[in-house]
């Protein structure tokens, strides 16, 4: 049977095996990615709705590294970066997102 505290997302992630909680962990990941830049776009009043695919489709265009070219993973570090920033008019849209890691994000700025 079940553990008696299995409906805690914790346990049910923590029982899998590493497999299945790296996967549980960055599908959370991808899904507060979109919910962040959907609720951003919101405030701003930018158009376009990303969802969790979109999310996962940017990651796999670059296959897992820095959408910029510098070769680092974004498996500990990636972010969410829009290609044309809300602050220069850009969308929220699957077209204009890519992953970044951190570093990268923060030099890329509002550009």
């Amino acid at each position: 049977g079940r553990p008696a505290n299995a409906d805690r997302p914790t346990d049910m992630v923590g029982g899998a095996n590493h497999c299945e909680r790296v996967r549980a962990l960055r599908a959370m990941a991808f899904s507060l990615m979109a919910y962040t830049a959907n609720l951003k776009a919101l405030q701003l009043g930018r158009d376009g709705v990303l969802t969790e695919d979109d999310i996962i489709g940017a990651w796999m265009a670059s296959h897992g590294d820095c959408a910029c070219g510098c070769g680092r993973s974004v498996a500990q570090n990636g972010q969410l970066d829009h290609i044309v920033p809300f602050g220069r008019g850009g969308l929220n849209t699957a077209d204009n997102i890519q992953i970044l890691t951190r570093s990268c994000n923060m030099r890329k700025g509002n550009q």
